[in-house]
C-alpha cells in the first residue's frame, strides 16, 4: 500500500524514521496518552472500590453503634420500669399491710426466697383485727410455704398456682412446741391435746424465734 505524504498527511498519518507512514493511533505520543489513560482508569477503579469498601465498613460500624445505643436505651427503660414496679409494689404492700404487721414480719425474716407468693396471700386468711407477729419460710410434707405466727394462731400457708393450703392451730390450744435442728436448719412441731403440726426446713434463727414467742 502506498503511504505517501500526499495520500495520508491530511488524515493524520505520520512518517516514522524508517520512512514508512503510520496511522495516527500508532504515533508514540498517542500510545503514551492511551497508556496513561488506561493507568488512570485502573487507578480510579481501584480507588472507587476502596472507597466503596470503606463506606461499607463505616456504615457497618455506624449500625453497630446505633444498635448498641438502642440496647442501652432499651435497658435503661427496662430498669426504670422495673424500679417503678418495685416502688409501686412496695407502696402497695405498705398501704395494704401497715395495719396487720405482715410487712414488718416479712422484713424480719431470715429467708424470704420461695415464700413470696405465700406471703402475699397471708392477708387473705387473717381474721379482722388479727395481727401478724412473725413469718418464717417452712415446709409441710416437703411443700414449701410460710409459717405465720399471729396474735391468735399458728398458721401454715401455701399458695400454689391453682390451689391453696391453709392449716392453723389456735395459740391458746398449743400445749407444747418441740424444736429440733442442725447447724443451719430446724423443724418445729406444735402439739395440742388432740393434734399436731410439724414444719421442717426452717432457718434455725426463725424457728428459735417462733418457739421463744410461743413460750412453750
Amino acid at each position: 500500500m502506498d503511504y505517501t505524504q500526499e495520500n495520508h498527511d491530511d488524515k493524520g498519518y505520520w512518517q516514522a524514521s524508517d520512512g514508512q507512514w503510520y496511522p495516527p493511533e500508532q504515533h508514540p505520543s498517542n500510545i503514551e496518552r492511551a497508556a496513561l489513560a488506561a493507568a488512570k482508569a485502573k487507578a480510579d477503579k481501584r480507588e472507587a472500590k476502596a472507597a466503596k469498601k470503606a463506606a461499607k465498613k463505616a456504615a457497618k460500624a455506624q449500625q453497630i453503634q446505633a444498635d448498641q445505643a438502642q440496647i442501652k436505651a432499651d435497658q435503661a427503660i427496662a430498669d426504670k420500669e422495673a424500679a417503678e414496679r418495685g416502688r409501686l409494689e412496695g407502696l402497695e404492700m405498705r398501704t395494704e399491710d401497715h395495719d396487720n404487721g405482715v410487712l414488718a414480719a416479712k422484713e424480719s425474716m431470715a429467708l424470704v426466697m420461695g415464700s413470696g407468693r405465700d406471703i402475699k396471700k397471708i392477708k387473705d386468711h387473717l381474721y379482722e383485727g388479727e395481727i401478724v407477729e412473725g413469718i418464717a419460710r417452712a415446709a409441710l410434707k416437703n411443700k414449701i410455704g410460710a409459717l405465720v405466727m399471729t396474735d391468735q394462731r399458728i398458721m401454715f400457708v401455701r399458695s400454689g398456682r391453682f390451689s391453696q393450703d391453709v392449716i392453723d392451730i389456735p395459740r391458746d390450744r398449743i400445749g407444747s412446741v418441740h424444736f429440733s435442728g442442725s447447724m443451719l436448719q430446724a423443724s418445729l412441731e406444735f402439739h395440742t391435746s388432740n393434734t399436731s403440726l410439724k414444719v421442717t426446713g426452717m432457718v434455725k434463727k426463725d424457728a428459735q424465734l417462733v418457739k421463744q414467742r410461743i413460750g412453750k
